[in-house]
Order: C-alpha cells, then sequence, then structure tokens
C-alpha cells in the first residue's frame, strides 16, 4: 500500500507540457459534450482567448487531438470532430505496445511493414484538399526542425504521418495510423533530439511529392526511407550511452529492463 502511495504521490508532481493539458481539456469537452462528427469547433484565435493561452499552444494541442484521431482540420475552413473510433482504436493500441513487452525493434519492424504501404494508397488516392493539408504541415514540420524544436517537431511529424493516413480514406488505416503515432509519440519524448532531428529532417518532402504525383512506387520507397532514417537514429543513440538505447530489452514505453 506503501508504494502505491508513493506512486500517486509522483504522478502528483509531474507537469505536462501546456499544450498536451490544452489538448486533454479539449478531449475531454469533445467526449462529454457528446460533439458529433462534423462539429466545427471555435477558432484557434478564439479558443487562445477563452482559455488564455496562446495560440501557438492551441495549435499544439489540436495536433495532438488530430493524431489521436478526434479532429480534423481542413486548410482554410477550420477544425472538425471526426469518427471517435479512430480515437478508441489508438487507445487500444497504444495500450497494447506498453503492456505487452514490445520493444523499440517491434516498432520499427511494424513500422517498416505499415507506412510505405499507407503511403502508397495515399499516393493513389489523395484529393486536392489532402494535399493542401499535407502541404500545409510540411511547412510546419520545417519550420520546427529549422529552430531545432523538439517537441514542435515532433507533433509536426506525427501530423504529417496522420495527413498521409487520411489521404488514403480508408477509415481502418487512419485508425492505425493515429495508434501508432501515439506510440511514436511515447517513444520519441525519452530520446535524444540532437539525432533526431539531424535524420529526421531531410525526408519528408518526398514523400509528398510522390504523393502529389500519384507516384505509387515512388511515395513506398520515400516512406520506406524515411523509416530506415528513424532506425539509424536509434541505433544512432544506441551508440552514445552505456545503457543500449537500441535493444530487445528497450520497451516501447521508455523503461529498461
Amino acid at each position: 500500500m506503501d508504494t502505491i502511495v508513493r506512486l500517486d504521490e509522483a504522478i502528483e508532481l509531474k507537469r505536462d507540457p501546456l499544450h498536451e493539458r490544452v489538448a486533454e481539456y479539449l478531449q475531454r469537452l469533445i467526449s462529454e459534450d457528446g460533439l458529433a462528427p462534423g462539429t466545427q469547433l471555435p477558432s484557434r484565435r478564439d479558443l487562445a482567448r477563452k482559455l488564455g493561452v496562446s495560440q501557438a499552444t492551441i495549435s499544439g494541442a489540436i495536433r495532438l487531438l488530430e493524431q489521436r484521431g478526434l479532429v480534423r482540420t481542413n486548410t482554410g475552413s477550420g477544425t472538425y470532430v471526426v469518427d471517435r473510433f479512430s480515437s478508441a482504436f489508438a487507445e487500444s493500441m497504444q495500450r497494447l505496445f506498453q503492456f505487452s513487452g514490445s520493444t523499440l525493434e517491434d516498432l520499427i519492424i511494424f513500422r517498416e511493414m505499415i507506412e510505405p504501404s499507407i503511403a502508397t494508397l495515399a499516393a493513389k488516392c489523395a484529393a486536392p484538399d489532402d494535399v493542401a493539408e499535407l502541404r500545409t504541415i510540411l511547412r510546419q514540420v520545417d519550420e520546427a526542425y529549422e529552430k531545432g524544436d523538439g517537441d514542435a517537431s515532433a507533433i509536426a511529424d506525427a501530423a504529417f504521418h496522420q495527413a498521409v493516413a487520411r489521404a488514403t480514406h480508408n477509415s481502418l488505416v487512419i485508425a492505425v495510423a493515429a495508434g501508432l503515432q501515439e506510440i511514436m509519440q511515447s517513444v520519441l519524448k525519452t530520446q535524444d533530439w540532437e539525432v533526431i532531428l539531424a535524420y529526421g529532417r531531410r525526408d519528408h518532402r518526398p514523400i509528398l511529392d510522390a504523393i502529389v504525383e500519384r507516384d505509387e512506387k515512388g511515395a513506398r520507397a520515400a516512406m520506406a526511407e524515411h523509416v530506415s532514417l528513424f532506425r539509424l537514429a536509434m541505433e544512432k543513440m544506441a551508440g552514445r550511452h552505456t545503457k543500449p538505447a537500441f535493444d530487445t530489452q528497450n520497451r516501447v514505453d521508455g523503461n529498461t529492463k
């Protein structure tokens, strides 16, 4: 019992970043108010004013909600509630990875199997609105990398992958991608951002270019290269620490045995 009390106290002392707390607040509103798919949220400016935070904080919170499959931002028109099936699936998938003994290697293998196929289907099915959204998010990715902002880079990177999945117009693919990005976020929080930024900033645009050109083989190859660079980053970090950061004992929740 004493152990449980100490654990509770440790949890109380934890302070999540502001954009994550705002995302949790908005998620509760969507859930408790039972907002139907298609409901438009207030503008980011209005939300920032009502909650007393910056628009950048609201943007970060919205991107987290997009990762969780709760909302979708349509360029030029606003942010809308989407089917909560994706959110529930993502949460279940994240719990599976956290409690099943999965490793970083398991995660990377899963990415190598899944994400090139998602990019292939996106190149086949993407609509003009999907391409516009991808272009907008790619600018955010580039800006975050240029600033060397690890947290913003992780959020923008996840948003890009989710937008690629949405471009498939396949609800199951979108749900799987949402779960995968939730897991990726939990992993990236434990990693060395200097290495992640060095590898990650180079390889998003070829994915978008292939989708724009409806080049299915090119999209598959570009996404496969993207995932391979993530593997290299993880292996690079393994060599920078006395305790391996990349082996079969490294859990995806960041805990080592």
